[in-house]
């Protein structure tokens, strides 16, 4: 199949009608996934056939219990320390605010407000597959066949530790407006917890013995499904086709001072490294630093530091923890598309 290619500067146009949906994600899934895998009064046992699917719907009833069926919910607080999360490797760089959608009309609108800081919404079928990626101001129509639709929007922040960023973001976040959409409530299929856990702990190691490369898809035959499977075991609800990336670090030891310097990669919007748990969820403390607050050295360079105490150059620290980071570019340049520029491999600071 000839790859249908949907950038951010098309997907985002306000005036866009023409449908950007995925070939295969329709209620003939949840039968599939029904007849191949073992059922039980604990629901589907999920195997890597049926993950996708499972994992879609386990995130969105947790944003459905946070009130979010049928309706959009503003996150007022940057997003939640340790397993609590409704989402694995949530970031700090942004205010989220979610939506789970009845899509039995097969089609709805949604309006993005007028913003001077980064404000996409990323839109998602119940195979996790990215959609639509909005990021332009106006009234944008949703078309797919997928019975619900996931949305999460991103309001960006310079300082998530700034009360007048996180004020400005709240103005932001309630003008997100939705209309055209069904009213019946979330009521997906029934999945095995148990093994869907299970499974999730598996891939994700799986994962952070690899390239740490997450990789997302926006249709069935455009991506490695099983790279992507791994990615969104690590890190649910990415961005297809490198508008954004993201690539993580192996474990490292917490009790190491480490670096990393590199170029600027002169990204659109900016970049970020954030620290995470063995289970990919945020950890309390100094754990992240974007391209807005970080210093440059004297030749136009960046470093990073990482566990070297307070007075260390853009130092960031898992308080003694073992840790992974996920490295972010929000709007990609070549040289970090082309994988040239991939700052994951800190050397330990002889002191």
């Amino acid at each position: 199949m000839k790859k249908k290619l949907f950038l951010a500067s098309v997907c985002a146009s306000a005036l866009l009608l023409s449908p950007c949906y995925a070939q295969k994600s329709d209620a003939k899934l949840e039968n599939e996934a029904a007849t191949s895998a073992v059922s039980s009064e604990k629901g589907i046992k999920v195997t890597p056939e049926n993950f996708q699917r499972a994992e879609a719907i386990r995130n969105a009833n947790n944003y459905v219990k946070l009130g979010a069926d049928n309706k959009w919910i503003p996150f007022r607080n940057p997003a939640p320390i340790g397993p609590n999360a409704p989402t694995i490797r949530m970031n700090l760089d942004t205010l989220y605010s979610v939506a789970v959608v009845d899509n039995s009309n097969g089609k709805f609108n949604i309006t993005i407000p007028e913003s001077d800081e980064l404000y996409t919404v990323l839109v998602f079928d119940d195979q996790a597959y990215s959609l639509y990626y909005f990021q332009t101001a106006g009234e944008h129509e949703i078309v797919s066949k997928s019975p619900f639709i996931i949305m999460i929007a991103r309001q960006g922040m310079r300082d998530y530790t700034n009360p007048k960023d996180i004020e400005k973001a709240h103005k932001m976040q309630d003008g997100l407006k939705m209309s055209g959409n069904g009213t019946k409530p979330f009521n997906p299929t029934k999945y095995d917890q148990e093994s869907l856990t299970a499974l999730t702990q598996k891939l994700n190691k799986e994962f952070l013995a690899g390239d740490g490369v997450l990789v997302y898809g926006q249709f069935k035959d455009d991506v490695d499904e099983h790279k992507r499977l791994l990615s969104n075991a690590s890190g649910w609800g990415g961005m297809h086709d490198q508008i954004n990336t993201y690539t993580s670090s192996a474990m490292l030891s917490g009790k190491e001072c480490r670096e990393i310097s590199f170029v600027d990669p002169k990204v659109r919007d900016f970049f970020s490294f954030t620290m995470y748990d063995k289970n990919g969820y945020l950890m309390d403390g100094k754990i992240t630093i974007n391209s807005y607050n970080m210093k440059k050295n004297s030749d136009g360079t960046y470093t990073v530091h990482f566990n070297c105490g307070k007075d260390a150059l853009n130092n960031i620290s898992s308080s003694g923890r073992n840790y992974n980071y996920t490295v972010r570019t929000y709007g990609a340049s070549d040289i970090v598309k082309s994988g040239e520029w991939n700052p994951v491999a800190p050397e330990i600071v002889k002191k």
